[in-house]
């Protein structure tokens, strides 16, 4: 049996008439998305379950957040990335998994982990740095932005991106633009694509 994981994979299926016999929904989950993907199963007959957290794990494991976080600190140390910050929930720890995937850039890069994201962003700022952040909604392009300042990029969840009040700090919203069908991208390709993009243009004179 094969298993789609993801709102957006999921999301992607149902409107490309994949063969689904029903979807699992994590109890209490709300958003765009989750309505979307409710209103694509209804419209196909499909079955829409809620399950409790811990029948909803045994379907999901987590090895794709550890991927993207080694694959994230690979492109950071390879772009000049001068620090990571990590929140302290909701985000993948730096596991053995996590530095295998980084090819070893977790021993080049300065990592800390923080508690509060909102709070965080405020001593940013008052140290002069801007904030960036990556988001679909009302965005403009990533390369329209003078990277040449200090900045900070801050990537979302792979399915969530990052919540509105992180969003509501940010100084710029960047987006990248896409020509598929699928209109999204894996966060570690993301945050890759304007790490270099960021290098790029300091590197021009």
């Amino acid at each position: 049996m094969n298993i789609i994981i993801g709102r957006k994979p999921v999301l992607e299926a149902l409107n490309a008439e994949e063969e689904i016999e029903q979807v699992y929904i994590l109890f209490g989950q709300q958003g765009g998305i989750i309505n979307a993907i409710r209103i694509a199963a209804k419209k196909r007959g499909i079955k829409c379950n809620q399950i409790p957290l811990e029948r909803f794990n045994t379907y999901t494991p987590n090895q794709n957040a550890p991927h993207n976080v080694g694959a994230i600190l690979r492109s950071a140390e390879c772009s000049g990335v001068n620090g990571i910050i990590i929140t302290k929930h909701h985000s993948a720890t730096i596991t053995s998994t996590v530095t295998k995937v980084s090819a070893g850039a977790t021993e080049h890069l300065k990592i800390c982990q923080a508690n509060n994201l909102s709070q965080t962003i405020d001593e940013l700022k008052e140290k002069g740095f801007w904030i960036v952040g990556s988001s679909l909604e009302n965005a403009k392009n990533y390369t329209e932005v003078d990277y040449k300042i200090p900045i900070a990029l801050i990537v979302g969840n792979e399915e969530k991106g990052i919540r509105k009040l992180t969003a509501s700090k940010c100084d710029f919203l960047v987006k990248i633009p896409m020509s598929g069908k699928i209109q999204s991208l894996n966060v570690s390709v993301a945050t890759g694509i304007i790490l270099f993009e960021i290098l790029r243009q300091r590197k021009v004179n």
